[in-house]
């Protein structure tokens, strides 16, 4: 169900709050060098392939419930890469991807050329 503009930005504007009571104990900027992308790993059934599940790959976000983000996208990548993922489906919203600076993730990200799956719209 669609979330009203009006709602979006009540629930924004308490995240807000709550994020910079947390940015006074959470680490100054977090990075792709200071925290590595960790992908965990799904397997559905006995000789199906892995899924992994991860955070936004190259996310910015200033005001975060976990500190401060300002990933690398490349590096990111890189990771999902070496994890073996032959494509990458974001369940984040539209609007996140401006909001998050990861407008480029499909055109970068392992089966790029690919109608991008994106189950988050």
């Amino acid at each position: 169900h669609a979330v009203s503009a009006a709602r979006r930005v009540a629930v924004a504007d308490a995240a807000t709050g709550l994020c910079r009571a947390f940015q006074a104990i959470a680490p100054a900027m977090l990075t792709s060098h200071s925290n590595p992308l960790e992908i965990a790993a799904v397997r559905p059934a006995p000789g199906f392939g892995r899924i992994g599940i991860t955070f936004c790959p190259g996310k910015h976000q200033a005001l975060a419930l976990t500190g401060a983000w300002q990933r690398d996208l490349g590096l990111d990548v890189e990771a999902i890469a070496t994890f073996g993922a032959a494509a990458v489906v974001s369940l984040i919203e539209d609007y996140e991807f401006e909001a998050l600076a990861v407008q480029g993730l499909f055109a970068h990200a392992p089966g790029a050329g690919r109608n991008p799956l994106q189950a988050g719209t």
